[in-house]
């Protein structure tokens, strides 16, 4: 019976060197997007945080899409159809479901995110001035997709550093709204 032959996506098919550029880009990407979010929780007034998280947003967005160049280059070989059936496969083994479509997602996670680097950079005032809706919309779609690509579809070390951070933002997300309720006007006038 001849051998079966190897997937172009299979771990073995691919220099290590090159899967640990593919992994590393998001691993890094992730941890701008974690330190802007527990930045933002813990900043509480300082007043040169808003650049460096800029900056840090700018940083995280950019090894987003280093990460999909070295995915496309060194995993699915330029081949979206490649993409697909990867996603479809790693979905299967976490959810028994296979479903390649979960890929378009993670281009609309690019996309959002790039969007707003480029209105952030674009329009720094009406970006820091934009409706609270679009922003719990643009980062609640971000966490879900971070979420799920720090969490739920890895295993080992990536898995329990996300974890570790979703428990630290919220922890500092719900002081930081403590702190927001005890200082608004009706909390004082109550007290």
């Amino acid at each position: 019976m001849p051998a079966r032959p190897r997937s172009l996506t299979e771990p073995s098919a691919i220099s290590a060197n090159a899967m640990e550029l593919t992994n590393w880009t998001v691993r890094l990407s992730l941890l701008c997007y974690a330190a802007v979010l527990c930045g933002n929780a813990a900043a509480d007034g300082c007043r040169h945080w808003p650049d460096i998280a800029r900056w840090l947003w700018t940083a995280g967005c950019l090894l987003l899409l280093a990460h999909i160049g070295c995915a496309f280059q060194f995993v699915h070989h330029w081949q979206h159809n490649l993409a697909v059936a990867e996603t479809a496969r790693r979905t299967a083994a976490v959810v028994g479901w296979e479903f390649g479509g979960g890929v378009y997602f993670n281009y609309a996670f690019a996309l959002i995110w790039l969007g707003d680097v480029v209105w952030w950079w674009a329009a720094k005032a009406s970006y820091r001035q934009r409706p609270r809706l679009v922003n719990a919309i643009v980062h609640s779609y971000l966490f879900f997709i971070a979420f799920n690509g720090a969490i739920v579809f890895v295993a080992g070390p990536t898995r329990w550093i996300g974890i570790a951070f979703v428990l630290l933002w919220s922890g500092l997300a719900f002081r930081a709204m403590r702190n927001r309720d005890n200082c608004s006007p009706q909390h004082q006038e109550k007290t």
